[in-house]
């Protein structure tokens, strides 16, 4: 299995594979695109909607990590002082961090929500930018916002369990499908 550091580099290899295919595409198969040559200030405030997402989607996994490591932080607080009362030896925080030996819901919590953003990010990304090239920059925009507070929802809804966690689930994934969908019937037509 590769190392978790290989997973949101994967995400970026495959934007990059989408970016590198929307650009040959333009330029070879469809002459008018893109609008303006890549970097001019036309492009660059075309796209602009897509890249307020994009950053808002980073600033979202690293509050999400930030909470995965402080809840790891304060559960190994916890363990520690419960194992000093009950005369124990406590837990380390490696323990605690990487394998939830407190068995802790907030751990496993804050864990499923940052692995479940990276095994969506890729896809979500890659539609963003499709989206926004072939469809609509201002549309993505709003589709991508209502994709991040889909996100946001899911350590709240986590450890409700089914079904309050589709409340999460179902509406980014259907979001990411309606970008993909609108991005294959535009391109139909070139």
């Amino acid at each position: 299995m590769p190392p978790m550091y290989m997973f949101p580099a994967s995400g970026v290899v495959m934007l990059g594979f989408a970016l590198l295919i929307v650009t040959w595409h333009s330029y070879i198969a469809v002459a008018p695109f893109p609008p303006a040559p890549i970097g001019s200030p036309a492009l660059v405030t075309a796209m602009a909607p897509a890249s307020r997402v994009t950053v808002a989607s980073m600033l979202l996994y690293y509050i999400f990590l930030f909470v995965q490591t402080s809840t790891a932080f304060f559960t190994n607080t916890k363990a520690k002082e419960a194992a000093a009362a009950r005369g124990d030896k406590a837990p380390s925080f490696r323990s605690i961090k990487y394998s939830n030996a407190t068995n802790s819901g907030a751990v496993l919590r804050a864990d499923r929500t940052v692995g479940n953003y990276l095994e969506q990010l890729p896809p979500f990304l890659v539609s963003l930018w499709l989206y926004a090239f072939y469809v609509s920059a201002p549309g993505a925009e709003s589709v991508g916002y209502a994709w991040l507070a889909a996100r946001a929802l899911y350590p709240f809804v986590f450890s409700k369990g089914v079904p309050y966690l589709f409340l999460s689930t179902f509406p980014a994934y259907g979001f990411i499908w309606y970008m993909l969908f609108k991005v294959f019937t535009a391109t139909l037509t070139l």
